[in-house]
């Protein structure tokens, strides 16, 4: 009898998990729109955002995952953003930073005057650390502060930004 309740036990299990398993179904994107517009799509732990089969996405990125050409393009995973730092080096700007695992190279980025600057262009590629501007007026003129992001990249694309860094031309005076 114990056998018998064992076996039927192992039994209504397996037909529970198998239930389980085909209730939560399978990701299938066999179908897609090419159109406009956009907007998010989730289930469980994934979530999207955008048109997927759009065909002029081009690359876009979030988090640990990369969207290209509006499909998947397997995974990919870009680097994480360096940790920075800056200082003054024979009366020229230094930035240097640490490797970032999975980095191929790293990018500055600069603006005057612009604390709250979002990088466009960058200032210098293939740059490495410790870095040194080349402008020479990026120390001595008052009337300019520079700020610098650090970005590190791979085969998938950019990092996020550093934390900003800052080149000020006047003293610091306590109480002041």
């Amino acid at each position: 009898m114990k056998r018998i309740l064992m076996a039927a036990t192992a039994v209504a299990l397996l037909l529970v998990s198998a239930w389980f398993v085909s209730a939560a179904g399978t990701y299938d994107l066999s179908w897609f729109t090419i159109d406009g517009g956009g907007g998010s799509s989730g289930g469980g732990s994934y979530s999207l955002s955008g048109t997927i089969g759009q065909p002029d996405v081009g690359n876009m990125q979030g988090g640990s995952f990369g969207l290209e050409g509006g499909f998947w393009g397997g995974v990919c995973t870009f680097p994480a953003a360096p940790d920075a730092a800056i200082a003054a080096a024979g009366g020229q700007v230094q930035l240097s930073w640490t490797a970032v695992a999975g980095a191929a190279g790293y990018s500055v980025y600069r603006a005057a005057n612009d604390p709250a600057f979002a990088p466009g262009a960058p200032y210098a590629t293939a740059a490495t650390s410790p870095w040194l501007d080349p402008d020479p007026s990026a120390i001595g003129d008052p009337a300019t502060n520079y700020y610098y992001v650090v970005r590190a990249a791979n085969a998938c694309g950019e990092s996020g930004d550093s934390q900003q860094l800052g080149a000020f031309d006047f003293a610091i005076q306590p109480g002041t």
